[in-house]
């Protein structure tokens, strides 16, 4: 399981901590905390930075205090002290005529050391960090680009699945003219096994009676893994209403994917993710990656392993079907409800997964390997 943590308090950052706010129409996405900080100050050699997650105000107070004693930023200053007062070190107890004053800031709050000697200056660092919580482990050397962010790979159990995974692959459509057959395509050229089923279900108000019936003759096509559902919600509702529908059809699979009827899987998906099923200690949901159309910044979900509208898409989840499995909602982020549904009920354990399980409207003519019948 791989899951985002707090860099200064090693917290794991769940998903309602992650998801502060997504508005009614799904467009905005607020985040205060957790987020990245990143500290730079001038120094005679030129610019040190530093760029850290973290879950609140204190831990980005943490991390700005490491900061700064880290790279010299804050001093120690000698002290004469009065001996008619007999001042003691704050560490070892000893009286002393001179002494360096330590100081500490964690935000708002400043603590003084009394320390009679280099060796009690050290110790007190110490008591400090201990005091709040601070492990020495967490003052460390700035981290590379590659590792700025810290995924924890947690341990895995050793139990596997004695059987093959069964999925149940559901593609929703309104129209024959669309290129479901290419996505059927993709499917068949996979090969699916013989526990999987393709259920292509039909939104029954958005679709005319003749066209749902140039669905099910292309569908046929494909043999009795293959077959329709025809749902009317009585409402457009994006084929999420259809998609719940499917779900709760499914005889066979274990294992819910879902693809639009444009886009394509990706050649080799169901081996890897079938590989990947068999690691698990147990049945959870898998984040894995969507290619979109186009490029730019987001032309591949997820670049960063974070749930985030926007970034995350029912593309990238594979979700086991059982009770804990979510369900899609009728507004246009309504796959992006399904994820984060699917994986509260899950305890938001989840699993990462950097496979590109699907190809988003795929052009073919640039990428001649995304054509399913040249597979």
């Amino acid at each position: 399981m791989r899951y985002p943590r707090c860099e200064i308090c090693k917290k794991i950052l769940d998903i309602d901590s992650i998801m502060n706010h997504i508005d009614g129409g799904g467009g905005d996405y607020i985040q205060s905390y957790p987020c990245y900080r990143t500290l730079a100050a001038r120094v005679p050699d030129g610019t040190i930075e530093e760029k850290k997650c973290v879950c609140s105000p204190l831990c980005e107070a943490k991390f700005r205090m490491m900061f700064e004693r880290k790279h010299g930023l804050q001093k120690s200053r000698k002290i004469e002290v009065d001996p008619t007062k007999n001042p003691v070190c704050a560490i070892c107890g000893k009286d002393t005529k001179k002494a360096t004053l330590e100081e500490y800031k964690l935000g708002d709050l400043v603590e003084r050391y009394l320390c009679c000697s280099e060796e009690c200056s050290k110790k007190s660092k110490e008591a400090f960090e201990k005091k709040y919580g601070l492990s020495k482990a967490n003052i460390k050397e700035a981290p590379s680009q590659e590792s700025i962010r810290d995924w924890v790979q947690a341990p895995m159990g050793n139990r596997k699945e004695t059987t093959e995974p069964a999925f149940s692959i559901i593609i929703p459509t309104v129209d024959p003219d669309r290129p479901l057959r290419r996505t059927l395509m993709s499917v068949k050229k996979q090969p699916i096994g013989p526990n999987d089923e393709v259920i292509v279900v039909i939104d029954g108000f958005e679709t005319a009676p003749e066209k749902i019936e140039k669905i099910q003759k292309i569908v046929g096509e494909f043999g009795p893994q293959y077959r329709v559902i025809v749902h009317d919600a009585g409402h457009h509702c994006w084929g999420h209403c259809q998609l719940n529908k499917a779900i709760d059809e499914c005889k066979k699979g274990n294992w819910i994917l879902a693809n639009d009827d444009d886009d394509i899987f990706s050649q080799g998906t169901f081996k890897a993710v079938r590989n990947t099923i068999k690691t698990l200690d147990e049945p959870r949901p898998i984040m894995v990656r969507f290619r979109r159309s186009g490029g730019g910044r987001f032309c591949v979900q997820w670049a960063e392993k974070v749930i985030t509208y926007g970034l995350i898409s029912g593309h990238c989840i594979i979700a086991p079907k059982d009770e804990r499995i979510g369900k899609f909602t009728c507004r246009y982020p309504g796959d992006f409800d399904f994820v984060t549904s699917t994986v509260k009920n899950h305890n938001k354990v989840i699993h990462w997964d950097e496979t590109i399980v699907a190809i988003g409207r795929p052009d073919t003519t640039e990428h001649p390997e995304w054509d399913p019948d040249q597979w």
